[in-house]
């Protein structure tokens, strides 16, 4: 049975070598009838739905934001380890950040550089000492985006410390610096210790 098999598939094979042009080689025809019987298709180069190399390169012109990692990229959360004194449009610096994914925001300069374009969320949290009340900002490329005020007790009797908070949802672009401002004030002390913290946050939306 296995010889009768054998000389119909090399009859088979004489018959189409045959109805190929004379110009085709030897190899080209053992290659089409080895693709009838395995069933993978026609001539070399003629299978279907075969999706070429540069379909799945990155399109010309996409950045390489693209690739990073939506989930938690970016996400920071920074808070000042001891009271300190700022002039008037001077950077809060939070020198301590237990949170800081990507490591986008800087502990040495207070800014933070956004990983990829979007709509994020900042939060700052800031105090003044006693008698004493402050503006601070967000900024954006050097534009203010947000303001908070605190106010501790500057014309009443309290003593108290009154931490004021700010929050803005902002739309940004890749490479962006966004820092928290000092601004216009009576006094210059920042106040954070184990009682009141001042902090900055931020995290991507969408």
């Amino acid at each position: 049975m296995l010889k009768i098999v054998c000389c119909l598939l090399l009859l088979l094979q004489g018959t189409l070598c045959a109805s190929l042009p004379e110009s085709s080689n030897a190899n080209r025809s053992s290659e089409f009838f080895r693709s009838l019987i395995t069933g993978t298709g026609g001539l070399s180069g003629e299978v279907d739905n075969v999706i070429p190399d540069d379909e799945f390169s990155q399109s010309e012109g996409e950045t390489q934001e693209a690739s990073i990692p939506l989930k938690g990229f970016g996400t920071f959360h920074a808070y000042q380890s001891f009271t300190r004194c700022y002039q008037t449009a001077q950077t809060i610096i939070f020198d301590k950040a237990p949170v800081n994914v990507g490591n986008r925001y800087s502990v040495h300069t207070g800014g933070y550089i956004v990983p990829r374009g979007g709509l994020y969320a900042f939060t700052w949290t800031v105090a003044a000492e006693k008698k004493t009340w402050f503006v601070s900002q967000l900024i954006v490329n050097g534009f203010i985006k947000g303001y908070s005020m605190t106010d501790a007790d500057i014309n009443g009797h309290g003593s108290g410390i009154h931490p004021a908070t700010g929050f803005a949802v902002v739309n940004v672009n890749h490479g962006d610096h966004v820092f928290i401002r000092f601004g216009q004030g009576a006094g210059c002390r920042v106040k954070s210790d184990t009682m009141t913290r001042t902090t900055f946050s931020g995290w991507r939306l969408s």
